[in-house]
């Protein structure tokens, strides 16, 4: 029985993502790799201003949705958490990974990351926060979210 209980506990451990730095001034793992992402891409000099008509944060947090603010020198995730609107670094490795997911082109001033990693859609205009849900909400796994909510 200890054996059994030891080995799951260790399959268990091996299981849990190890991205990510550890420091609470960095976004934790799961707060980039668990989330659909909305870069809001360099050349974008107020971002909020092209959501349009502004950002939905209860729409944003049913979808596990969080904005990708990027520029030269810095990486933020925006998100929301227990009702709060958050701004979290991101760690050097996973804004790496970010930076090179959403591969923002010279038009670009939005891109949609999905929890796969993928480049889901851009958007080179304003962002009409409706049309940014209906993409998600066609989306396979979104539906299969959707469908399974609540249940355990």
């Amino acid at each position: 029985m200890r054996q059994s209980l030891a080995l799951a506990a260790t399959l268990l451990c091996l299981a849990l993502p190890t991205t990510g730095l550890s420091a609470d001034k960095y976004a934790k793992s799961n707060s980039v790799h668990d989330r659909r992402i909305l870069a809001a891409c360099p050349s974008q000099p107020e971002i909020y201003e092209g959501i349009l008509p502004k950002v939905d944060w209860k729409g944003f947090a049913e979808r596990d949705l969080a904005i990708l603010e990027l520029s030269d020198s810095y990486t933020h995730l925006v998100i929301i958490d227990n009702s709060t609107v958050q701004q979290i670094t991101v760690s050097p490795k996973d804004a790496k990974w970010l930076r090179r997911s959403s591969d923002c082109k010279a038009d670009d001033k939005y891109v949609l990351i999905g929890k796969d990693g993928g480049v889901k859609r851009r958007w080179d205009g304003p962002l009409h926060v409706d049309d940014l849900f209906e993409t998600i909400d066609a989306m396979p796994m979104r539906q299969f979210e959707m469908r399974t909510k609540g249940v355990n």
